[in-house]
């Protein structure tokens, strides 16, 4: 990947920092209550998100942020969502795409966005022709691929003119990434998507983890290597695994008195056992490959990932760790230790402590600690739970879970399969697939039937949405090109540059997976002509 032609990291991390500016910081921030009542919704989605017009010019998108419940995804991941939006058609520049000029706040906190409302792209009537039209669109489309960025949802309904001439643009970039990455989107609407998307489960899976939860001792603090205890290792081992030193942990008995007892129990002096543990909590490091890979994971994630440490930590050693400067405490929303808690791990008591406490879902959250028996109670809770081996494993899955890795990710052949259906939408002025029953369109496209060719009259026009189409429509693993879900799929195609009106067909068959081919048991028929990836030529208009 060209470095011309990407976005730098510096670039992305300036941009994000930019989107993140306190309130007042853009010319058009405002709080959502004052926003809301001068507002004309047009779509409103509860526990969810809400479109609006503002003052006739600005068009706003505001989330929900009063919904958590068990059919939405948690408020944090849809917060990364908007985010993600925003900072991808930030990234993409005002020459490709329509800027955000506004943010909504809610409580001091981004809830959404505020950009020129702008035109319809079937709306405007710019003087121009049809071609000249789609040679604009075109060239739209290929800026944005020279930058590295793929939109993920192109359509009409995607495309504005704004400003004086009117200029098109692109808007709504929830689904875009940049290329070569497994950045999460979603899913484009059926009409617009290749049989390849539509024949496999082939998307990046959003990430709903919002949560990571990680432990102190050997993960985030380490003793140097080489380091000598002024008492044997093991003592101090068997120290710490103790039923004293673990009612110490749990704030059950004084500094004092731990020391005392363990004195006794080990018969060495409690001065001597002091000093240990003194040079212990003294010597220890900060992991800080470890917290850097953390804050950086916070940053991509626009802060809306909440990062806490959870740790048995008498309350003395707590003090005194959190006294250490080569330490960004800043990473963590609240560290949480067993003295505060009066509980332990792995007691279950400790984790929901936790829960309570900061109102997390343990299902979107990820647990890292060095034992494993600690994670075994984090299992139970709910959590993920990851035993820590080495710095690189830690940060490895954890940046795995927000951002999981799908086999095969969104590229710019997407975007050309779609770019092909809008621009024969454009010229037809007919809404792909309009007759096709919706809950057999995913079968339908995904058997590679497509919208009919034959209705756009010019071939140059044709040509080029064909050749998208086909660039834009990868081959399946098994080689094949097109396999439907769950019925196979029977309909009247057109022949490729057929010149009677109406065109010449013949019928064609996709069958499903396990289908015996003589009978098929489960079908649908199409009412209308189609055209399909497999092209014929008509042999009656060349007599």
């Amino acid at each position: 990947m060209s470095s011309l032609h990407m976005a730098s990291e510096t670039s992305l991390a300036a941009t994000r920092a930019i989107l993140l500016e306190p309130f007042g910081s853009w010319g058009l921030d405002i709080e959502l209550d004052t926003l809301w009542p001068q507002c004309k919704p047009i779509s409103i989605i509860a526990g969810e998100k809400s479109l609006a017009v503002y003052k006739d010019i600005y068009f706003v998108k505001v989330l929900d942020t009063s919904a958590e419940s068990d059919v939405y995804l948690p408020l944090s991941i849809r917060l990364r969502s908007l985010y993600h939006e925003m900072h991808m058609a930030s990234t993409a520049g005002n020459g490709c795409a329509v800027q955000p000029i506004g943010r909504v706040f809610d409580k001091n906190a981004i809830c959404g966005y505020i950009q020129p409302l702008g035109s319809p792209f079937a709306e405007v009537d710019t003087s121009s022709s049809k071609p000249e039209r789609i040679a604009t669109l075109t060239e739209l489309v290929s800026r944005l691929h020279t930058q590295g960025i793929i939109h993920g949802d192109i359509k009409p309904d995607n495309l504005v003119f704004t400003g004086t001439p009117p200029c098109l643009k692109l808007c709504n970039f929830a689904s875009a990434a940049l290329e070569n990455t497994n950045t999460p989107h979603s899913n484009s609407a059926l009409q617009y998507i290749s049989p390849f998307r539509a024949s496999r489960a082939t998307g990046t899976p959003m990430s709903t983890v919002s949560t990571i939860i990680i432990d102190f001792a050997d993960v985030l603090f380490k003793l140097p290597a080489g380091f000598i205890p002024s008492i044997s290792p093991k003592i101090i081992r068997d120290i710490h695994a103790s039923a004293t030193w673990h009612d110490y942990e749990r704030n059950h008995i004084t500094e004092e008195d731990c020391y005392n007892r363990v004195g006794d129990e080990f018969k060495i002096a409690p001065s001597e056992v002091r000093a240990a543990f003194d040079q212990v909590r003294n010597s220890l490091e900060a992991n800080s490959d470890l917290i850097t890979a953390i804050r950086k994971l916070r940053e991509e994630t626009y802060g809306t990932l909440r990062v806490y440490a959870m740790s048995n930590v008498p309350i003395p050693d707590w003090k005194m760790l959190r006294t250490k400067s080569d330490v960004d405490w800043s990473i963590f929303d609240r560290v949480f230790t067993s003295g505060d808690a009066g509980a332990r791990k792995p007691d279950l008591a400790f984790y929901e402590y936790v829960i309570t406490e900061t109102g997390i879902d343990p299902l979107a959250t990820v647990f890292v600690d060095n034992r494993q028996k600690n994670v075994d109670s984090a299992k139970a809770v709910g959590f993920h739970g990851i035993v820590f081996e080495t710095d690189d494993h830690v940060k490895d899955v954890l940046t795995s879970a927000l951002y999981p890795t799908a086999k095969y990710p969104l590229s710019k052949p997407d975007d050309l399969y779609a770019l092909g259906i809008t621009i024969w939408e454009i010229y037809t002025e007919r809404t792909p697939f309009d007759g096709i029953d919706l809950d057999f369109l995913e079968d339908v496209v995904a058997a590679g039937f497509q919208p009919n060719m034959s209705a756009v009259r010019e071939k140059d026009i044709r040509a080029l949405i064909i050749s998208f189409l086909k660039e834009g429509n990868l081959s399946l693993p098994e080689g094949r090109q097109c396999i439907p879900y769950d019925v196979c799929v029977t309909g009247d195609v057109a022949y490729e540059d057929c010149t009677a009106v109406p065109p010449h067909t013949y019928e064609k068959t996709v069958h499903r997976e396990g289908c015996l081919t003589t009978f098929c048991e489960d079908s649908y028929l199409s009412p209308i002509i189609l055209s399909h990836i497999e092209k014929k030529i008509c042999s009656q208009c060349l007599l």
